[in-house]
């Protein structure tokens, strides 16, 4: 067949291409998810850290000690984990 050939090498270059954009939407989504869940855990955490710290100034520093520790807790995990799977 004449010009087999060329399509042939169109048809790769059009595939390459499109797996180019592929890895490009798929390496775009993955950041917006761990900026999501860093804001979701930042949004736990600092109200969990603030209770913690009103508790324990209110007399109830073991209440307040587990509060604080499990917004602080929440806050490390949520950049952790983002990072480990970057």
């Amino acid at each position: 067949m004449p010009g087999a050939a060329n399509r042939i090498i169109k048809m790769a270059e059009q595939e390459a291409n499109h797996r180019h954009e592929m890895e490009r939407l798929h390496v775009s989504n993955d950041h917006k998810e761990g900026k999501r869940g860093q804001i979701c855990g930042l949004i736990i955490g600092s109200p969990a850290i603030t209770l913690g710290a009103a508790a324990a100034m209110t007399g109830a520093q073991l209440a307040g000690g587990i509060i604080g520790g499990l917004g602080v807790a929440g806050l490390v995990s949520a950049f952790i984990l983002d990072r480990k799977k970057a």
